[in-house]
């Protein structure tokens, strides 16, 4: 039994060294229970560099495992978050090809309330810095939820997208109907 959850995000400013989440499950039933968190902060990256991290259920230096990957600001990331609640670990993709692709996963073990049940999705902000994490300052867009991969690795167009599209068949269309 897995969940999945997938969005993309643009930071236009640094997070801190000890970071912080920004989206997470959520029990339904237990006010603070987080699932499968997704972060981001400076530790380890490269200067003026961020690397974003996954935990099952805490955050902290050593509940979080990061991606080696440095990731640069002003540029949109594709990341792919699977919970799976048989083994209670969190794995995350940036950019995947599918789920094959390199992924990296949690190693904390989470501490499930008693009755406990996933049953929300949350984005969270977060603290402003010390002592507290900050996860820089970020957008997300084309958050979708699901159980599967395939389900939330691609971005569904928007609207005005599906518009170009049939704009621009319409036109193909008038154009070969001309040159008849």
């Amino acid at each position: 039994d897995s969940l999945y959850y997938g969005l993309t995000v643009n930071f236009s400013s640094l997070p801190n060294a000890t970071g912080s989440y920004f989206a997470h499950f959520k029990s339904s039933t237990a006010a603070n229970e987080f699932y499968g968190r997704l972060g981001a902060s400076t530790e380890g990256a490269g200067a003026g560099s961020f690397r974003l991290a996954i935990s099952s259920e805490g955050w902290s230096a050593s509940t979080t495992t990061e991606s080696p990957a440095d990731l640069s600001l002003d540029t949109d990331y594709r990341v792919v978050v699977k919970y799976d609640m048989s083994t209670d670990r969190a794995t995350m993709w940036v950019n995947p090809a599918n789920e094959a692709s390199a992924s990296v996963v949690s190693t904390d073990a989470p501490g499930y309330a008693a009755g406990s049940l996933i049953g929300q999705f949350a984005i969270r902000q977060g603290t402003s810095g010390t002592p507290a994490g900050f996860p820089g300052i970020l957008t997300v867009d084309d958050i979708l939820v699901g159980t599967t991969f395939a389900a939330v690795a691609t971005p569904v167009p928007e609207p005005e997208e599906w518009a170009a599209f049939a704009g621009a068949g319409l036109i193909g269309f008038a154009l070969w109907r001309r040159r008849r």
